[in-house]
């Protein structure tokens, strides 16, 4: 999947004192990274670096929407699968920082189950349940059989099966979300901010790096937003890919007349 990364440097420009656009933004396609970070050289020459505040469970569910519209039905799945595993660490992480374990404590367990999801699913349940007092939502054993037919077994998936998953998947994050908004506000902005200041104390320390929100189907900023299917989260994402395409046609253009 492709980004559109807005010029760090060009937007500073956008619009006059008056509030009148100036010109049009300049972008760069990137790749999806698994860090977060984009280091872009615009159309104009201009380099920045933008980090994305979309959490990695909402990439990946944005991934496995945008494989099913090009026809890649198990990774699809795999990438479904993987964005629900990404919210059980999400949520494990965020109710960590609300209990002040402290970063190496947290690492010295997580080394311990991260490369064994079912480990991973057992600590997130007990997790949510002391927290909530209830048992939080799953998959039914169905959609868990399915999931391993097709990334353990080589099952080669139908459109109609894999909307069924993703449909599954997409009540699971939906009803995990909006519990995160409604019980965790104060610590997700707590998290977004620890990472924000490991990052800032990193490599990139020294230069202006900027932030972009990202549209994505399963948004923790944007609950009002969330479709009640896949369907039709598709849908939206059909019309996304048209603008974003009538973008590029514009910008294109643009830089072959010299003009901005």
């Amino acid at each position: 999947m492709k980004l559109q990364i807005y010029c760090n440097e060009c937007i500073k420009n956008f619009v006059d004192s008056g509030g009148k656009q100036l010109h049009l933004l300049k972008w760069a396609n990137v790749l999806v990274q698994d860090n977060g970070i984009y280091e872009i050289t615009c159309p104009v020459g201009h380099r920045s670096v933008t980090t994305l505040s979309a959490e990695k469970f909402e990439i990946l569910f944005e991934i496995g929407a945008n494989a099913i519209l090009d026809g890649y039905y198990r990774e699809a799945v795999s990438s479904f699968a993987a964005s629900l595993e990404r919210f059980h660490e999400y949520f494990i992480s965020l109710i960590s920082l609300k209990l002040g374990i402290p970063d190496s404590e947290f690492e010295s367990a997580w080394n311990s189950i991260k490369s064994q999801s079912e480990r991973q699913l057992g600590a997130f349940t007990f997790l949510w349940l002391s927290e909530l007092k209830k048992a939080p939502p799953q998959l039914a054993n169905k959609m868990r059989e399915f999931r391993n037919d097709v990334i353990h077994k080589g099952k080669i998936p139908t459109k109609d099966e894999v909307l069924v998953f993703g449909n599954a998947v997409l009540g699971v994050l939906t009803e995990g979300v909006k519990t995160v908004r409604e019980n965790y506000e104060e610590y997700r902005g707590a998290l977004m901010g620890k990472r924000a200041m490991a990052f800032n104390m990193g490599k990139y320390k020294d230069q202006a790096v900027g932030g972009m929100g990202l549209s994505t189907i399963v948004s923790l900023v944007n609950l009002e937003h969330i479709p009640t299917s896949i369907e039709a989260g598709l849908e939206g994402l059909v019309i996304q890919r048209e603008k974003l395409q009538s973008f590029e046609l514009i910008q294109t253009l643009i830089s072959k007349t010299g003009k901005s």
